[in-house]
């Protein structure tokens, strides 16, 4: 039995040539899924950092009225939306604290309970608030 060589090889070209697309298809295939994954997860950590940093700006924003609004310029009412402000807030981002950061926030929120509105040396909570409790924001924030 003898072989032609220019059959062979042309017989040789033409398998390769119907493997090749499938191959090449295969593999884009592969590198499309990782890509499609990674920006699924790119996607999921920008979502998850920007609803972290909103709930801390919420926090900040209501913790802030409620130190530095006078008395007398709120209603019963009014004082009442500030403080359920305030707990949502609070509630909100005390899951994503630690342990020694989330013992700060409960004192903070110890102070507010009994923060004093007629009382103008209220300066106690004000610094707890700006020594404490800001930096436990901070270091959150720098973390997304």
């Amino acid at each position: 039995m003898k072989f032609d060589t220019s059959f062979t090889i042309t017989a040789i070209i033409a398998f390769i040539a119907l493997l090749s697309p499938i191959v090449t298809a295969i593999i884009n295939n592969h590198y499309l899924t990782k890509q499609k994954t990674l920006e699924y997860s790119e996607t999921v950590r920008q979502d998850t950092s920007q609803h972290k940093q909103n709930l801390f700006e919420q926090f900040l924003s209501a913790s802030g009225k409620f130190i530095s609004i006078p008395v007398n310029t709120l209603t019963y009412k009014e004082e009442n939306e500030v403080i359920n402000e305030f707990s949502i807030a609070c509630c909100l981002i005390v899951p994503y604290l630690d342990d020694d950061d989330r013992k700060i926030m409960n004192n903070f929120s110890y102070k507010i309970s009994n923060f004093n509105r007629g009382d103008t040396s209220n300066s106690d909570v004000r610094n707890y608030f700006n020594v404490s409790v800001v930096p436990i924001i901070q270091k959150e924030l720098q973390k997304l």
